[in-house]
């Protein structure tokens, strides 16, 4: 009797939110209520519900005003004790015309009827303004299981900030929002590593970070994964410790850029890095599978690249480390 092989799992895209067509979403979360919220980099939050136009909820606009190269709306998160806590938490730049510059914002927003009405913004944490510069604000943002919310800032074209715990840039903070007030917008979580340190930042995690677009928490151990976009050579995935250094700019992804003796010395490594190559530029941080729909991906990590189109998943190797391989090409 002749056994025939094993079909390899076939994977297709279908399209979602009815095939509606979006100007340039940056995050797509359900609506706790049903639906979606979709966040356009422009500055515009709507509802979708299937069957129904979409609804405007917040617009940001005119706060955010002109669109360059990496400004703009960039990431959305729900408190988990919603609706106990309804609020909506934001992060956007803020184009400041006095100065010349922009700054980024993270925001809480109350919902109220349904919407989120923009008298009720909060603002949480502002950097400081950065004149003529207009990338590398990060936009990683997410609460993890300790109920604490997370949120990756990008260097903003100063790479020697993110080593320095003087300086919010280049890092993934830690804030404790739960009893947020405009007196008093956040706590420092009492596990934060250099709490107490004089001279640095409270609110840091971890350092060393060009660009985190986007981070997120394995379901099941609640290990943080954060993407980290590099400059002209790598791009790189962490599995994030608290109180490590990922080695920004000395290091892009698996490449070191300084003296043997410096590069000898790092303290914690990418779990993948990839080469701008083959239409490569920019990593496009996903999440972690947990599911029986695709056996073969439970416990991946998913990934993409912005450019090429090329769809990753990570799992780990039996002897460990972590396997690499490429599910799909996205036209």
């Amino acid at each position: 009797m002749r056994i025939r092989p094993r079909c390899a799992q076939r994977r297709r895209l279908v399209p979602v939110l009815d095939g509606r067509r979006w100007r340039e979403p940056v995050a797509l979360l359900p609506w706790p209520t049903g639906g979606w919220a979709v966040a356009e980099r422009a500055g515009r939050i709507l509802r979708h519900r299937p069957g129904q136009p979409p609804c405007l909820l917040l617009d940001l606009t005119a706060a955010i005003g002109h669109l360059r190269n990496e400004n703009g709306l960039l990431s959305l998160a729900w408190d988990p004790q919603f609706p106990v806590a309804p609020f909506l938490y934001v992060y956007y730049t803020r184009r400041m015309r006095a100065a010349r510059s922009m700054q980024s914002r993270l925001a809480r927003f109350s919902v109220a009827d349904g919407r989120l009405p923009r008298e009720e913004e909060l603002v949480l944490l502002e950097t400081a303004p950065r004149p003529h510069r207009d990338a590398h604000f990060g936009g990683a943002l997410g609460f993890g299981p300790d109920g604490l919310l997370y949120l990756g800032v990008g260097d903003r074209h100063a790479s020697e900030h993110a080593p320095q715990l003087d300086s919010l840039r280049g890092k993934i903070l830690r804030l404790d929002v739960r009893q947020a007030t405009r007196t008093r917008p956040y706590r420092i979580p009492a596990a934060n590593p250099w709490r107490g340190q004089a001279g640095a930042r409270p609110e840091a995690y971890a350092r060393g970070f060009r660009n985190p677009w986007r981070l997120a928490f394995d379901p099941r151990d609640g290990a943080l994964w954060v993407a980290d976009v590099g400059g002209g050579r790598r791009e790189e995935v962490n599995r994030v410790q608290a109180g490590a250094d990922y080695g920004w700019p000395l290091w892009e992804g698996d490449l070191c850029q300084g003296e043997p003796a410096a590069c000898a010395a790092r303290d914690a490594a990418p779990v993948a890095a990839y080469v701008h190559a083959q239409g490569n530029c920019a990593v496009i941080g996903g999440g972690v599978y947990r599911g029986t729909a695709l056996p073969g991906l439970d416990g991946a990590y998913l990934f993409g690249d912005h450019c090429s189109g090329r769809v990753w998943a990570l799992t780990p190797r039996a002897g460990g480390g972590w396997r690499m391989r490429q599910l799909l090409q996205l036209p």
